[in-house]
């Protein structure tokens, strides 16, 4: 069978992408195609594992809330522990500590409240925890990914880190909105000479 041109005077024999033949098998390919340009942990949940996704370091997922189907996508992707900074209060009912357990999965629960738990000594146990966990893949999280950033932001200051890097690699694993603090425990621990002696 000959085409006549067609109307945008394509050759006769050019068969247009948008054919009704050729269009389910163009979308199938271009999904699949999309498909491998995931992490296999995000492509178990359509292409977000979590909301404010971060993958700042080796094995380590950090950010916002899963939920109880995120939690398990993530264990069948590999995570092995869970790191939860959120009170029990804010959980609303969720037992995140079953879930996370019930998915094959350790929890550990290090609950940041607000500001005043900003501070160097909770950052200092999220140090331990992450040294841990270190050679296992790891979901750091609280309900948005900003308070995970903040304890980060202190823990590079802690280690030596310079104020600004300290602050630019808490933005990396998701400090936003408590930047402010964070700057103002850095300043009061560099004006009393702490920040690298913790």
């Amino acid at each position: 069978m000959t085409l006549a041109t067609n109307p945008y005077g394509m050759p006769p024999g050019t068969v247009l992408l948008g054919s009704r033949l050729l269009r389910p098998l163009f979308l199938r390919l271009l999904f699949l195609f999309s498909a491998c340009l995931v992490p296999p942990a995000m492509a178990e949940t359509g292409g977000k594992v979590l909301d404010h996704y971060h993958n700042p370091a080796r094995q380590t997922y950090a950010g916002g809330q899963p939920s109880p189907g995120q939690l398990r996508a993530l264990a069948e992707a590999g995570v092995q522990h869970v790191i939860n900074l959120r009170p029990r209060a804010e959980q609303g009912g969720f037992d995140e500590a079953d879930a996370v357990t019930a998915a094959g999965m350790q929890y550990h629960h290090l609950p940041i409240a607000g500001g005043r738990d900003i501070n160097f000594d909770s950052a200092a146990k999220l140090d331990r925890l992450l040294s841990q966990t270190a050679d296992q893949t790891v979901l750091l999280h609280c309900a948005s990914g900003n308070r995970v950033g903040a304890l980060i932001a202190l823990r590079a200051s802690m280690a030596g880190v310079e104020k600004e890097a300290a602050i630019a690699e808490g933005k990396r694993w998701g400090l936003t909105g408590l930047e402010s603090l964070v700057r103002q425990r850095l300043g009061a621990a560099e004006a009393a000479g702490e920040t690298s002696e913790q």
